[in-house]
């Protein structure tokens, strides 16, 4: 029996050194002392998940950035988080602001699996309240406006604010947005090449919508290429990035907090 030879291993060891009971130790205890191990290692992770996870006050995801280099992104996304903490006195050992400058989505409707795992992060941000603010380039703007998940300026901003911000205003034609919400939900359009949908985003040429000349003119973003801090820091210098409110924010007032920190 397993008992009987324990006793007699035992009785070996009398006198002997500290290795020899180690590695008696060892042969007949490992595996309990590693599920031990395990289990305290799971326990302490948990434990320190819980007693470290903040909680999400403001998310801005920029998409399409002009950033080359992954550190550049990284260190804008830094930059822009520590100026929003100063800006809403954000208790940073409770709280959290996520700033999210990774994302690329190739302009066009030829998605690859890259491009359709942007568009899901997104979406699912935008759902659970985890994005407040998107900044991205002109094409895929307009898609996500077409998609349902941008809110209309006007249902945030103030008749004072609007005027206020007329000259940056980015109209959307309220009658050629899809009326299939099945559609919505798969963002579909009219198929375009990358090339297509890249001139009509080109900051050189650009030539602001007019409002005048549609059926139902939606304010749905602000164009951001010549406000102070983004065109300081170079975010985006040959595409026209358009700022949207996105539909499931909760705090709309951080919201508008956050667009004037962009005008200086």
């Amino acid at each position: 029996m397993i008992s009987d030879e324990i006793r007699e291993q035992r009785k070996k060891l009398k006198g002997q050194g500290l290795k020899a009971h180690l590695d008696y130790f060892w042969e007949y205890y490992k595996i309990q002392f590693l599920l031990v191990v395990l289990g305290l290692a799971v326990l302490i992770y948990m434990v320190n998940f819980f007693m470290s996870k903040k909680e999400r006050v403001f998310g801005v995801t920029v998409l399409n950035v002009e950033a080359n280099e992954e550190e550049g992104a990284r260190t804008w996304s830094n930059d822009l988080s520590q100026d929003i903490v100063k800006l809403l006195d954000v208790n940073t050992s409770k709280e959290r602001v996520d700033c999210d400058f990774s994302r690329y989505q190739a302009p066009g409707t030829s998605f690859n699996q890259a491009d359709m795992a942007t568009q899901t992060a997104i979406l699912s941000g935008i759902s659970s309240s985890d994005i407040d603010v998107v900044i991205m380039d002109r094409y895929n703007f307009d898609r996500y406006v077409d998609g349902g998940t941008i809110q209309d300026l006007r249902d945030v901003l103030s008749k004072k604010e609007l005027e206020k911000y007329q000259d940056q205003i980015y109209y959307i034609d309220g009658d050629t947005l899809t009326k299939s919400e099945a559609s919505k939900d798969d963002m579909t359009s009219e198929e375009v090449s990358e090339e297509e949908a890249r001139k009509t985003e080109a900051l050189d040429g650009f030539v602001k919508p007019d409002p005048t000349t549609m059926k139902d003119p939606i304010p749905a973003g602000l164009l951001v290429n010549d406000m102070p801090y983004i065109s300081k820091q170079g975010y985006y210098k040959k595409t026209v990035a358009v700022l949207g409110i996105t539909t499931k924010t909760k705090r709309p007032n951080d919201v508008k907090k956050f667009i004037k920190m962009l005008e200086n």
